[in-house]
């Protein structure tokens, strides 16, 4: 308090200047940073484009179509109607051999009938020597032309071919399985001395009859004694109690292991 005014004043004044300060810093800063940021981005965007420029799957540019010139067909020679007819009567023909006069005429001089020079007429008039008369006939001749024909023949081969392979034997049936599955069974003597029950005792029961079946685990032990017939007066009871202290034999399975099985009816008879 004993600053003053003024003091406060100046105070406040520094403590202004000094938060522009740094706000201003802070905010260069992070400017700063946000360009530092861009201009990585840029260069790996560069850098990617670079990479896939360099390493990327190649691209087909389009080929140009080449235009095909359509191949005009070759102008078909007309073919020479020359009948074989006419040289075959023309081959026929026989050769005339004629003699023509022979005349002394002084004013004309006798020529080449074979010459191609041409004589004079009467008139002024030029005409060519007629040589069917004065010389041999040789109607045979060459020249251009097209024939064609059609035929009709047998023919024989032999070739090779794919020969198939004889279809699979059968499968052999698979070999019988013997079924080596049997009962448990009661092992020792087949006479059960089992004690008589106190209700017969009262009741005045000499004889009675009990039948039961065993269940005998694996290892020949008995499980379970399910009375099947009970006449009463305990009967059924004693006899269970009595199974249960026997010795058995297991069953067994379709392969012949032991297995947990069931013994066949079982008659208990107590008589005194």
């Amino acid at each position: 308090m004993s600053v003053g005014s003024g003091g406060m004043r100046v105070g406040a004044g520094i403590g202004i200047l000094l938060a522009a300060v740094l706000h201003g810093y802070m905010v260069v800063r992070v400017y700063s940073a946000l360009w530092g940021i861009e201009a990585w981005i840029h260069s790996s965007r560069k850098e990617m484009s670079e990479f896939f420029l360099a390493f990327g799957p190649e691209v087909e540019t389009a080929r140009p179509e080449v235009k095909h010139e359509e191949q005009k067909p070759a102008p078909v020679q007309e073919k020479e109607q020359e009948p074989v007819e006419q040289e075959k009567q023309a081959v026929a023909q026989p050769v005339v051999h004629q003699q023509q006069p022979q005349q002394q005429q002084p004013q004309q001089q006798q020529r080449d009938p074979y010459s191609d020079d041409k004589v004079e007429a009467g008139g002024g008039q030029e005409a060519r020597a007629d040589l069917t008369q004065s010389g041999p006939l040789e109607p045979a001749g060459s020249g251009g032309g097209f024939g064609g024909g059609k035929g009709n023949g047998t023919g024989s081969g032999n070739g090779s071919g794919i020969q198939k392979s004889p279809p699979p034997p059968p499968p052999t049936p698979p070999a019988p399985t013997v079924d080596l599955s049997r009962p448990a069974e009661l092992v020792g003597s087949k006479s059960w001395n089992c004690p008589f029950p106190p209700e017969a005792d009262a009741e005045g029961k000499d004889s009675a009859v009990v039948q039961l079946v065993v269940t005998v685990s694996p290892d020949g032990s008995p499980e379970n004694v399910k009375v099947m017939a009970d006449p009463g007066s305990g009967f059924g009871r004693s006899a269970r109690s009595c199974a249960l202290g026997r010795r058995y034999k297991a069953g067994l399975d379709r392969e012949g292991k032991a297995s947990r099985k069931t013994t066949a009816p079982i008659t208990v008879r107590f008589s005194r």
